[in-house]
Parts: C-alpha cells; structure tokens; sequence
C-alpha cells in the first residue's frame, strides 16, 4: 500500500507533508505575522502534488506507474523553495509530525530524490505503528486476537501507509487502552511511582495530540483501589492526573487557536487555490453558539449518530484515497462478522482467566460515546457552517482509537473454541481483506474503478 499508492492520495496528505517538513527544518510553529497560514517547501514535493491533484475526489481518474516513477530520479533540491498554504495541519501540534518529521531530516541528509522522500516519511508512519501495535499487544492481558484483528484492517492499514497525523495520535491511544488494561485486569499489578509516571506520560501525549480521545484515560476507573500503594491511593493519583491533562489541554488550545483562520478572515488571493476551509465555519462563533444553545451539540451527535451511520461503518473497514476508494458493501458485512466471530470465540489464546464485569463492559460503553461525541464537536467546530446540527460525513479513521473498546464489549472470555483456531480465524479474515484491498487500489489508480466483481 505504502509504495502502490500514488504520492499525496491519502487524506490530505500533502498538507501534513508540507507541516512535517517544515518541523524537520526547525520551524515548529507556524508564522502568524500574515493572513495565511504555510511555510516554504521545495518547489519539487508542490511540483509532485500538483502531477497527481486530479487523481483526488475522482475514481474515474487513473494514472500509470511510469508517472510514479519519473519521480523516483527527480532530485529534492531542498534550496529551491516555494510557499505553500495548509492551514488544516498548522493547528496541530508539531510532536504527531515527530515520525515523519525525522524521516525527512533523514532524507534531504543523505539526498533523497521527491519520490524515496515521500516513502521513506511513510514508512516512518508505518514503523511506529507496528511498534505501538507490537506494544499494545504485548502488554494486553486479553483479547490479544481481537486486537490484531482490528490492527489488520484495511483502513486501519492504509490510513499509516501515508502520512498523516492521526498516526502519532492512534499509536497514543491503543498503547494506553492496553496499559491502562493491563493495570486493572492484569496479574497482581502494582501502581507505583513508575506506573503513575508514564500514566502522566500517557495524559500529556494524548491531550497534545488531539483532545477528543482524552476520555480513554477514563478507564483507569476500572483500576481496583486497592492497587495503588502510593500516599493517597487512587483518589489523589487520579487528581494529579486530571490537573496536568487539563493544563495541557489549555496550553494546547490556546495555542492552536492563535494559529487558527476562518476563511473569512484568511487572505483572499490565496483562496484561489483548493485549500481546506470550509464555507461558512468558524470555530470561534460555533463555539459560541453551542455554548449558548448547548442542545444542538447534543442534537448533532444524536443525527449525526443515525445519518452518517451507513458512511462511517464502512469506512471503519475500507476507504481508501481522498474518500473516493470503498470496499464492496458486502464485503464490509463480512468483515464486521469475523470481528463479531472473534470477540464471541473468546480469549483460548489466555490461560489467566482475566474476565470483564458488567460495570467495567459500561465504562468502555461509555468511553465509546465520549469519545463520538467529541469526534462530532470537533467536526461541527471546524469543517461545517455554524448553526449546522449534523454532521453529513464522519471519517471511519476517527473512529480507530476508541473502536477497540466497544468491540471489548462483545468480547467473550471463556469458550470451548480451541485456542489453535483463533490464530488461524484472524490471520484467514486478515490476509483476504489486505490482498482484496491491495488489488482495489491498484484498479482504482492504474486500471479502472470500479472494477467487476462478485461483491
């Protein structure tokens, strides 16, 4: 996916290059002195963008590999630049950009051509997911199949085969459900000075990273009390660590606001250019208006939760490129019943007897809603006009951190299913969703789209 893929097809790809590459050159924060909101950037990544714009929104649109290619000899230049707008990726904090922001270091160090530099960010994406992966895994105290399942999406693969911010970001989230797990279930775990330490450590990464997933530190309630042998036990571990994430949801939100353009206030000779600021938003009057009138917000989530279902559950699975690339509906169906065949076989593969209670299957429940109703104020803040009380469309990527968590609630412990089966049921689901999705890119950008199929 990472190399068939062509350059800046994924989700605003090109925008979260440009912003990794700027912190690569030391510029961590986004200028204010002007009415726009950019850096400069070798001429030759735009120039790249530019040869592979209309593949976006289009699946009519295909290319050839030859055209990749050329790209694989045309030198990056770093001296010859060209300023570029994203204001979408200039509120984000420059630590979800560390990866790739690394990888191009690496790359203009050791002279890279424009294509090897884009893969090479990329494949910084990917390895740091495969080791959050690798970690999450390792530290699970169950459900360690149903977890590799779901890292085994399709969409959950694609969305690190490009660069994005959302890597750093979901990295933070499935390594803390899975401490935060292996604290309240696993085998005579003790909270210490050490375990609160990265807890804090934890806290403060994902509030950088993006607020909405905060709520999954809520599960630490399902830490039994008597666990914490620190002066204070629970009560003042838990303080402690709601005043650092709300200190550093401040720092962050008032800096991300000071960077921040509507588009009516954005400079008008750079809006001839397709850059991402919707009509009518402004996060400063949606906010406003939803604090006066708090019950559009719920009203959002609630329509949004009906209205955009049928989008978001299939882009859970598979939705590839500028949102342009879907799996079969039918395949979609499929795939969500060799999850749900998963979570019912049961954890055969744990010999430690580790069980949800009824309360602590709620907590997730209630995790799950938090966190998609801050996905849905988030979206409402910043893509959609204000007074709007739904959201049309909500991505199936912001749904990757917190997904694995309502899926737990399914999750049976005990079940006479052989343990030697769960291995074969995940990897038997994973590899055909992986190969027929592979092969769906490849028609979608260098064949036809969509292609005939039984599906």
């Amino acid at each position: 996916m990472l190399m068939l893929t062509p350059p800046f097809q994924g989700p605003d790809e090109q925008n979260h290059l440009y912003r990794a590459y700027a912190i690569s050159t030391g510029e961590w924060e986004v200028s204010t002195a002007t009415a726009r909101r950019g850096g400069f950037v070798p001429s030759s990544l735009h120039t790249m963008f530019t040869s592979f714009e209309a593949l976006r929104w289009h699946n009519q649109q295909q290319t050839r590999w030859d055209s990749v290619r050329q790209y694989l000899s045309v030198p990056l230049r770093p001296e010859r630049t060209t300023f570029v707008d994203y204001p979408n990726t200039a509120v984000y904090p420059a630590p979800v950009y560390l990866p790739a922001a690394a990888a191009l270091w690496l790359a203009r160090g050791i002279n890279l051509p424009t294509l090897p530099t884009l893969w090479l960010a990329r494949a910084a994406g990917l390895l740091c997911w495969l080791g959050a992966g690798a970690l999450t895994l390792t530290l699970l105290p169950l459900a360690r199949w149903l977890f590799a399942a779901l890292l085994l999406l399709p969409m959950t693969v694609f969305i690190h085969s490009v660069v994005s911010a959302d890597t750093v970001t979901n990295c933070l989230a499935l390594v803390s459900i899975a401490f935060l797990l292996k604290l309240a279930l696993g085998a005579e775990q003790q909270i210490g000075p050490l375990q609160l330490f990265v807890l804090l450590l934890l806290g403060v990464a994902l509030a950088t990273a993006k607020l909405v997933y905060i709520p999954l530190l809520l599960l630490g309630v399902i830490i039994p009390a008597g666990r914490f042998t620190l002066p204070g036990g629970k009560a003042l571990c838990a303080t402690l660590i709601t005043l650092v994430v709300v200190a550093t949801v401040s720092f962050w939100s008032v800096r991300s606001m000071e960077i921040y353009l509507p588009r009516a206030a954005y400079e008008p000779t750079a809006l001839k250019y397709d850059l991402p600021l919707p009509e009518g938003a402004d996060v400063v009057a949606q906010r406003a208006l939803l604090a006066e009138q708090p019950g559009r917000l719920i009203r959002a989530v609630v329509t949004s939760a009906a209205d955009a279902a049928d989008w978001y559950l299939q882009a859970y699975i598979g939705l590839f490129g500028w949102f342009d690339t879907q799996l079969p509906a039918a395949l979609v169906v499929l795939a969500y019943c060799w999850l749900l065949a998963i979570a019912l076989s049961g954890g055969g593969d744990q010999a430690s007897g580790v069980a949800l209670v009824f309360s602590q299957r709620a907590v997730c429940v209630l995790i799950g809603i938090l966190c998609f109703g801050l996905v849905v104020f988030s979206q409402l803040l910043s893509w959609m006009p204000v007074g709007a009380t739904t959201i049309s469309i909500l991505q199936g990527r912001y749904f990757i951190p917190f997904a694995p968590l309502l899926f737990l609630v399914l999750y049976r412990e005990r079940s006479r299913t052989p343990s030697h089966w769960l291995p074969l049921l995940t990897i038997g689901g994973a590899v055909p969703l992986l190969l027929y999705s592979t092969y769906s890119l490849y028609l979608r950008y260098y064949v036809a789209w969509p292609p005939d199929s039984i599906f």
